[in-house]
């Protein structure tokens, strides 16, 4: 079994949180600045409209993405708070990797 300490555990999550932060923060301001441009334009264009709907799109899955990392990351913060060995299975965590990785790719997810 691959291991590594809890403090290494913990530095990752917070890195990877962060960048899902920075990345939500940023498709936020994308956001808003079209609904801003939407509401300026009198007439709308189709390319237009449907560069907005796919800005719209990734700002949600960029928030379902923030929301899944944090709830998993506090629920593997409860589990491994009362492991008393202080290590993290990454065989387990490569698995649920590929099969996150597998659905996205079965619904056609980025």
């Amino acid at each position: 079994m691959n291991s590594v300490s809890i403090d290494s555990e913990k530095a990752t999550s917070a890195a990877l949180i962060g960048r899902a932060r920075r990345m939500y923060e940023m498709l936020s301001e994308a956001l808003a600045s079209a609904i801003a441009d939407l509401r300026d334009e009198e007439d709308q264009d189709p390319a237009g409209a449907r560069a907005r709907l796919d800005l719209i799109r990734s700002h949600h899955k960029a928030l379902q993405t923030v929301i899944d990392i944090e709830v998993s990351l506090e629920k593997r913060s409860r589990e491994i708070g009362g492991a008393s060995e202080g290590v993290l299975d990454l065989d387990a965590a490569r698995a649920e990797v590929w099969r996150r990785l597998a659905r996205l790719q079965g619904t056609g997810g980025d």
